[in-house]
Formats: structure tokens, C-alpha cells, sequence
């Protein structure tokens, strides 16, 4: 069996070939890479014998810049790692191609790995928190990636961090992801904006008959034909989005949230994009001002420094790709009904 490993471009503790995305690396001028082959030969896979590895790097005009080669001999059930050291001066791309050949110099297996070297970063908390720039779940993983472009924030949005992720069942609250994400974030630097949205099936005011909720979805959002077809999951996710049954179950989840996260994060934006019907929010304009007003008051209430994000349109977006999606005169309705006391930034995607 023959394995590609890097110290630097892929996970060490791999033993499978990694997937498509986990093929580049950007790093700093002077970096060490070590990218490593690891050799084991089975009955089933290698045959005893010498064999060359050979590691090159190409630069993006197709020059060979570095070129290395090992012999190496196969021993039964003996696993062989080699390794080797490059350490590049000059910023550019690069494509590092590794090859493993037998005796007769018949490549076994090859792979190339794009990456990149780029000046030397300043600390992410050297940026100024009025940085425009962020990303979204830039801690899932991404950091690294966020800081390459001077990313100062991170927007946790995903299903991930939604209330029915937290709060499956009443009273019991997982907060192991957030706990992770946020403390990554904090240490890197990284401000973040949270976005509170979705609601548990247990605490929607959606129908509980998955039947009557595709009617309700059928006559009351657009594009009926897709509610027809819909999967019962569908279905379910569809019942996250609506309303909570009582207001005092929005409140005290939001509590509970803020009050954990009050030192590590100042900016909540109150649900995503309730105006489109992908559906984020199934719910009226009057019903999301409510909502807002709730939310804007029990965050100010834990943190008087707190900034509350309201709307988070999508609006003009949509229009301009020709969606059905949008919500009409969904901004206008919110604000009549109240909304615009209840916010300290105004959310809009575009």
C-alpha cells in the first residue's frame, strides 16, 4: 500500500487519500513543508523491492524549482516514511507532485498538490475590529484561510448554531459545537456576529401533522409545486422556521444564550433573511418586529454594549436573480408595525 501524507498540506493522522478540498496550503515565506510518503508492503499490494520516490515543485509558469528523489526497499509488513523538507523564499504558486516508482520505473502513484506562499501575516488581532471584512463559519476549520485575506470577522449562521441544534428537547442545552467555535474564534482574534434563528419543533407554532403543515406551505408560500413534492424531513425542517408558540420560549433561549456568550460576543443579528421563503422565517413581517423587539430587549438587558443586527434582507438580491421567494413589502409591514426602535445595525444582503 502506498500512502501520501503532509505534514503540511494534509491531515498527519490520515490514512486515507484526502478529498479534493484538502488539497492546497497558503504559507508564510520560510515555512517548513514537509510533505511524506509512507510505504507498506502486503501480499495484496507491494512487492519486495527497491522502489524511488520522487518529490519536485513547479512554479505557476511550469519552471522545476525543486526536485528530490529516495530509494527506498520494501519490506514485508514493515511500514516506510519518507519525508522530505521544502522550504520556499520567494511568493508565488506552486504545485508540489509526488510520485512513488517500481524498479522498472513505472509510476505507482502520483499527485499533485497546489499551494501557495505569501508574505508574513501580522497576528489577525493586530486588525482593527472596524475591519469591513468577514466571512461566514470561519471557524469551522477556515481561520487560516480568513486571515489570509485580513478577515477580522466571523458570522456563525449555520444550522449548526440554531436553537434547534442547542435545545433539541426543553431545558437541555448542547453547547460542545458553540463552546468550540467560539473560543477558536476568540483566540485567533476574530469578532463575531451570531445570528439567532430557527426554532425546535417542540417550541414551533407550526401544525405538528406534517400534512397539515404542507398545506399550510402550499397555500401560503410561493412556489406551491415545490410543498407538493416536499419530503416528510422537509417537512420537518420547514416546522424550525415558523414562529415560536409563545414568545416567552424565544426570550428565555436567547437568555441563555447571550448570558454564556456576553464576554466573547457583542453583535446578535435576529434571524436570517427573514424575508425570503427559501424558507428561513415563515412568519409575518408584524410577527418578525415582535420577535425583534423581544430579542433586541433581553440582549440589552444582559449587555447594555451589545449591537443588535435587525432584518438581514435579502430583498433586492433575490429580486434581481428572479426568485419567488421574497416576502412582499417585508421591510415596510416590519417597520410600521415597530421594528425600527429595536435594532442598532441594519442587516442587508446584497
Amino acid at each position: 500500500m502506498i500512502f501520501f501524507k503532509s505534514h503540511a498540506f494534509l491531515p498527519t493522522d490520515s490514512s486515507e487519500e484526502p478529498n479534493s478540498n484538502e488539497r492546497y496550503g497558503y504559507f508564510e515565506k520560510r515555512a517548513k513543508l514537509v510533505p511524506a510518503v509512507r510505504l507498506l508492503q502486503t501480499a495484496e499490494s507491494l512487492k519486495k523491492g527497491d522502489y524511488k520516490i520522487e518529490f519536485s515543485v513547479s512554479d505557476i509558469d511550469g519552471n522545476n524549482i525543486f526536485n528530490e528523489t529516495h530509494i527506498v526497499s520494501a519490506i514485508p509488513d514493515i511500514t516506510k516514511n519518507v519525508e522530505e523538507r521544502i522550504c520556499l523564499e520567494k511568493c508565488g504558486l506552486y504545485w508540489l507532485q509526488i510520485a512513488v516508482f517500481d524498479s522498472t520505473g513505472k509510476i505507482l502513484k502520483q499527485s499533485r498538490y497546489p499551494f501557495a506562499i505569501i508574505v508574513n501575516l501580522p497576528p489577525i488581532t493586530s486588525v482593527s475590529s472596524i475591519s469591513p471584512l468577514g466571512g461566514h463559519r470561519m471557524s469551522a476549520g477556515q481561520m487560516a484561510m480568513g486571515r489570509l485575506v485580513g478577515f477580522k470577522w466571523d458570522r456563525f449562521w449555520s444550522r449548526a448554531y440554531c436553537w434547534p441544534a442547542i435545545e433539541r428537547t426543553p431545558g437541555r442545552f448542547n453547547w460542545t459545537w458553540i463552546d468550540k467555535a467560539v473560543k477558536e474564534a476568540v483566540d485567533a482574534g476574530t469578532e463575531i456576529v451570531y445570528t439567532i434563528h430557527g426554532v425546535p419543533g417542540w417550541a414551533s407554532s407550526a401544525p405538528e401533522n406534517l400534512e397539515d403543515v404542507r398545506r399550510f406551505a402550499i397555500t401560503n408560500l410561493k412556489n406551491p409545486g415545490k410543498w407538493k413534492k416536499a419530503s416528510d424531513e422537509s417537512l420537518r425542517l420547514l416546522r424550525e422556521c415558523f414562529p415560536p408558540k409563545s414568545m416567552n420560549l424565544w426570550e428565555k433561549f436567547i437568555g441563555k444564550l447571550v448570558s454564556r456568550y456576553r464576554k466573547f460576543i457583542h453583535h446578535w443579528e435576529i434571524i436570517n433573511e427573514p424575508d425570503a421563503y427559501m424558507p428561513y422565517f415563515v412568519g409575518t413581517p408584524e410577527q418578525y418586529a415582535a420577535l425583534l423587539r423581544t430579542a433586541y430587549e433581553t440582549i440589552h438587558t444582559i449587555d447594555p454594549d451589545a449591537k443588535v443586527l435587525g432584518f438581514s434582507l435579502c430583498h433586492d438580491f433575490w429580486k434581481h436573480e428572479g426568485s419567488r421567494w421574497i416576502a412582499d413589502n417585508f421591510l415596510d409591514r416590519a417597520l410600521k408595525a415597530g421594528a425600527g426602535k429595536y435594532f442598532d445595525i441594519f442587516s442587508y444582503h446584497n
